[in-house]
């Protein structure tokens, strides 16, 4: 039953603290026992009530993020004539290629090491990554930009798209940085 899985849960979690304690031995762990008194204490529900509501508001963000992605390139493709949406396909691809790059140099160190290393002293962790956010996009929204001026003459679709995800691009990646940091400090419902 589902209840049973609640108190198996929260048997794990008060034995695993027990543990992590150091006041179970080894061979006082064989007659542990729980009784309901100890499982409806508050800290222990609390900490899987916790963890499931942050679970759903992050489940609930990407889902919202995916969604809107689709239903914004549904959009796009029917109300666009072919070459501006080939133009669109061309800078989304763009735009696709800096986010790996953008996320592999700066999100994934954020996940990792803003949980562990520097735990301590995020907000000037975070302020760092902000800083090579703005040098690294700033960087890529420049060369975007030059690029879609030499291109106005042969193609003035695709500069156009170049030129828009060259000052916009800094400013989609921000939030896709932003929204990681969120789940480092377990906030995803900011």
């Amino acid at each position: 039953s589902p209840r049973s899985r609640d108190d198996r849960a929260d048997l794990l979690v008060a034995r695993s603290r027990c543990t992590a304690s150091g006041s179970l031995t080894r061979r006082s762990r064989q007659r542990v026992s729980v009784t309901p008194r100890a499982l409806s204490s508050p800290s222990v529900g609390t900490a899987t009530r916790d963890w499931r509501a942050s679970g759903a508001f992050a489940v609930a963000d990407e889902f919202l993020f995916a969604s809107s992605q689709l239903i914004l390139n549904l959009g796009l493709a029917r109300w666009l004539s072919p070459v501006d949406y080939g133009a669109f396909t061309v800078a989304y691809a763009a735009f696709l290629l800096f986010g790996t790059a953008h996320t592999a140099l700066l999100t994934e160190p954020l996940m990792v090491f803003g949980s562990s290393k520097y735990t301590n002293i995020f907000p000037g962790y975070l302020r760092l990554l902000v800083r090579g956010h703005v040098t690294g996009t700033g960087l890529a929204g420049a060369l975007l930009v030059l690029g879609s001026v030499l291109l106005v003459r042969s193609a003035p679709a695709l500069s156009t798209a170049l030129f828009y995800l060259g000052f916009c691009g800094p400013l989609i990646l921000l939030p896709w940085l932003l929204r990681r940091a969120c789940y480092v400090r377990l906030l995803a419902h900011v």
